[in-house]
């Protein structure tokens, strides 16, 4: 959500670069419940916020241009050196499964804060590379070590002739810390795909 009203040198400013601004601003990650649903509920049934920003108005060519996938992804972090377990689907302690989970590692490379007082968000733009560094990590436990878990709930959408290289991630995040009660957040991101 926006920080709200920002002064830069004694004057109001409608929109400016935060990023690494002394003292640094607030900005919190995510969207509310409301407007996570104004994306989502419509799905691919009718135009909706989604379908626009794709590009797609027409009611008829909604399910032909646009394609929907959806993923469930269960994430440990809090190892050293940012490493993060990622397993596909909702995963269960103890459970048997074949599937297997991987380490990895995502590096920030770089950011920027954008805040915007008179809207109802502020934007940020990161810059990150992932990088697996185990592809078999066993499904039955995750490694010692984590301190949290995220479920991850996401519906994506993308154009399909490719003419727009963005792609929509909608996410339903579940995090908990490790004895902690969990707590539920929503996201939207826009994802650049080659």
């Amino acid at each position: 959500t926006s920080s709200g009203a920002k002064h830069v040198n004694g004057h109001l400013v409608q929109t400016y670069n935060a990023t690494g601004i002394e003292p640094p601003c607030v900005m919190e990650s995510g969207v509310s419940r409301t407007h996570f649903f104004r994306w989502t509920q419509a799905g691919l049934s009718e135009p909706s916020p989604v379908s626009m920003a794709l590009g797609v108005t027409d009611p008829k060519k909604i399910k032909t241009d646009i394609v929907e996938t959806e993923y469930v992804e269960t994430v440990y972090s809090g190892y050293a050196d940012s490493k993060r377990v990622c397993y596909r689907g909702d995963h269960r302690m103890g459970s048997s499964s074949n599937s297997v989970g991987k380490m990895e590692i995502k590096s920030k490379l770089t950011g920027l804060d954008l805040t915007i007082p008179a809207a109802s968000y502020d934007f940020r733009m990161n810059l990150a590379t992932e990088k697996v560094l185990d592809a078999n990590v066993p499904r039955e436990q995750p490694p010692q070590g984590w301190t949290s878990k995220r479920i991850k709930r996401r519906r994506s959408y993308s154009r399909r002739d490719k003419s727009i290289l963005w792609q929509i991630d909608v996410t339903e995040v579940t995090s908990s810390s490790r004895g902690g009660q969990p707590t539920v957040d929503y996201e939207i991101e826009f994802e650049l795909h080659e």
